[in-house]
């Protein structure tokens, strides 16, 4: 598997099935506010000690995704993939998720 390149929404969602993402205000934090509706997504912890984290992450939804589930069915390639962290009162990530939306 290749190493992956961060896209714009706009570019990902012109080659996959999207979900209609809303830009929200932002409180001018530096980051960028986006409403994602309720949907189904596949989720793997991320494994801190591990190498490459958020890689080895993706790659455990990658399978799930190709037929390494229940069902042992291939669910269809979407976007977005996003890791969610949790962060303590500190700022300090505490977890995470990696996330692909079906």
């Amino acid at each position: 598997m290749k190493p992956h390149q961060p896209q714009s929404m706009a570019m990902a969602c012109s080659h996959y099935e999207c979900p209609n993402i809303e830009v929200l205000e932002s409180d001018g934090c530096g980051y960028i506010t986006r409403y994602i509706p309720g949907g189904y997504w596949i989720s793997s912890d991320v494994d801190y000690s591990a190498a490459e984290l958020l890689r080895e992450a993706y790659v455990r939804v990658h399978r799930y995704r190709y037929n390494n589930n229940d069902g042992g069915v291939r669910i269809p390639s979407t976007r977005p993939t996003i890791s969610w962290e949790t962060l303590d009162a500190e700022g300090n990530v505490i977890g995470a998720t990696m996330n692909m939306w079906v």
